[in-house]
């Protein structure tokens, strides 16, 4: 199936809306060691869960409203005469500018552009809009979120259950589940031996499962595909930081977006 530039423009306008108002708000909050962050690093004010306006402060401006405030009170005087200084400019928080919207955007336009259709584009859709979440939390933080993983895999889970009464019968789910439990059984003695963190073991089998739908050629490519793509970043990382630790996440979603385009 073939888009037209209209409909291109489109879908990369709604990447772009995704990034912000759904990416951009998952990486501030699990950008963090551990659980997840709902106020402010610089005052502590309520940003998620603070309400519309201080998640349109975060999504748009980037400002938290309780600092913008701040800052812009105008210096006073006290009784004694000295004068108090006013609050310093607010700091952006979240991500930086663009980086979750452009991301998305190019996810999200790469999977409609490659012209799959049905229940295949939604979950690749799906997958495109959590990996780049994913994708920025661990490259910031090595993580994982269980939540995320989670939401990937009741996606996947959706898709395959779809595939299976939609036509194809039950029989078109051993595949994607025999492959799902190859990745993840090979992953979780990796992560016993402390190669690999358990965010990555939880999120690989669904990402397995969606390639092997695709057929035992997309599975080995895609696994080819990520580790590769987790190989080469993690050598980029050791030459331009230092840091020795390999985030595999990037690799295992990037790896398994771009075989399950070209192969849909």
């Amino acid at each position: 199936m073939h888009h037209s530039p209209t409909i291109l423009a489109l879908t990369a306008a709604l990447g772009l809306a995704a990034g912000a108002f759904i990416v951009r708000p998952l990486v501030f909050a699990f950008t963090v060691y551990e659980g997840w962050r709902r106020t402010c690093p610089n005052c502590d004010a309520p940003v998620l869960g603070g309400g519309a306006a201080a998640y349109w402060d975060l999504a748009v401006r980037r400002r938290c409203r309780s600092c913008s405030a701040a800052s812009l009170a105008p210096a006073t005087a006290s009784p004694a005469g000295a004068v108090t200084v006013a609050a310093p400019p607010a700091r952006p928080i979240g991500p930086p500018a663009g980086a979750p919207e452009a991301l998305t955007a190019t996810a999200v336009s790469a999977v409609a552009g490659a012209g799959a259709s049905g229940w295949l584009l939604a979950v690749q859709l799906w997958l495109a809009v959590l990996g780049a979440a994913m994708l920025l939390i661990d490259l910031k933080e090595e993580r994982l979120p269980h939540l995320l993983t989670g939401l990937s895999a009741a996606g996947v889970a959706v898709y395959l259950g779809a595939l299976a009464v939609s036509g194809s019968g039950w029989t078109a789910l051993v595949l994607p589940l025999l492959g799902a439990a190859v990745v993840g059984g090979a992953l979780l003695l990796a992560e016993r031996c402390g190669l690999i963190g358990m965010g990555d073991v939880l999120l690989a089998p669904s990402l397995a499962a969606v390639l092997a739908s695709q057929g035992g050629e997309a599975l080995y490519w895609g696994l080819m595909a990520q580790f590769g793509i987790g190989m080469v970043m993690g050598v980029a990382r050791l030459l331009l930081t230092g840091n020795r630790d390999v985030a595999l996440g990037p690799g295992l979603i990037v790896g398994t977006l771009l075989v399950s385009i070209a192969s849909g």
